[in-house]
């Protein structure tokens, strides 16, 4: 026999007990919230950041390479879209403490991608005028990449351009829609 209330039950023609398992409930005015997993979207926002700076390094120096010319919004544009690759993964308006913990990769990741490009330009250039293997070409540079990107004063118009973009990026992700 079974009791009132008792989560086992007796199906007389099955002679064995049965277990109904309780019904969960949700309280009335408490929707269901998701759990938010930073964790997830912060790797995929760091490898999209990397990915863009990449891109942007290949771009840049092979833009300067064919036009012998650095175009400051290029920068700009390779700024914005590092912003952007870094805060694709999160939902729009982006948080600002998200905003601002996503700010300092896309500041750094925006400076290494102009100054890859750079250095791949350089690599390039070396490349064609020693008529060597762009391996050599990049031993050769980096060695004195640092002084030669000093020395005109463009590498720094360039990157306060980027980082200009950088800041664009991240304003049209955190400003409401």
């Amino acid at each position: 026999m079974s009791q009132p209330n008792s989560p086992f039950q007796s199906d007389p023609t099955q002679g064995e007990p049965t277990y109904q398992v309780p019904q969960q409930y949700q309280p009335q005015g408490t929707p269901l919230q998701p759990e938010r997993s930073l964790g997830g979207n912060l790797t995929k926002a760091m490898l999209a950041g990397l990915a863009a700076v990449v891109i942007g390094a290949l771009i840049w120096g092979g833009l300067a390479y064919l036009t012998e010319r650095i175009f400051v919004y290029v920068a700009i544009v390779i700024g914005f879209a590092v912003s952007f690759a870094i805060t694709l993964p999160f939902k729009r308006p982006i948080a600002l403490p998200v905003a601002l913990m996503l700010f300092i990769p896309a500041l750094v990741f925006t400076a290494a991608s102009v100054l890859l490009g750079d250095f791949f330009y350089a690599t390039l250039l070396v490349a064609k005028e020693l008529n060597i293997g762009m391996g050599e070409a990049a031993s050769e540079v980096a060695p004195i990449y640092l002084d030669v990107i000093s020395e005109g004063g463009e590498a720094v118009k360039s990157l306060l351009f980027a980082l200009l973009g950088a800041g664009l990026g991240f304003y049209s992700a955190v400003k409401p829609k």
